[in-house]
């Protein structure tokens, strides 16, 4: 797990390196390039946890693969080995789709922010709509 972690940032600080670099290029107006361009580095970011949510969603169900749900469910199995691998499966699949949910707002600000710098055709408040959102949501829940 550590190594897995290690990797990640790894990859996440030479990506923010990648992300600078084309930023001060595209800002210093030495290159005329699109915007979707310039944020390459943060579509690689995306693509990659979706590939490593992919993974584990396929190593989740390769866990769940041939077991009886309903027997565990209702008790009946008292394997351990059986139950171990039905938490393990299931904790896989949740915590992949927790990865799909937790990038959709990412990404969708990251469209949307190309689409303002290449267009300016709308509010730059439906960029950080996101944002607000979820504050939104934890203050009623806070409260």
């Amino acid at each position: 797990m550590e190594v897995q972690r290690a990797q990640k940032t790894i990859v996440t600080v030479s990506l923010r390196l990648w992300q600078s670099f084309f930023l001060a290029a595209q800002l210093d107006n030495g290159y005329n390039w699109s915007w979707g361009v310039v944020f390459l580095p943060i579509w690689v970011y995306l693509f990659l946890n979706y590939v490593y949510m992919f993974i584990l969603r396929t190593w989740g169900y390769g866990k769940l693969n041939g077991l009886d749900s309903e027997a565990i469910l209702s008790g009946n199995e008292t394997d351990p080995v059986v139950l171990m691998r039905y938490q393990q499966g299931n904790e896989l699949v949740a915590f992949s789709s927790l990865i799909c949910f937790s990038t959709l707002a990412p990404l969708f600000m990251s469209i949307m922010l190309v689409c303002r710098l290449e267009t300016s055709d709308y509010s730059t408040f439906l960029i950080i709509l996101p944002v607000f959102i979820v504050l939104g949501c934890s203050c009623c829940v806070v409260f």
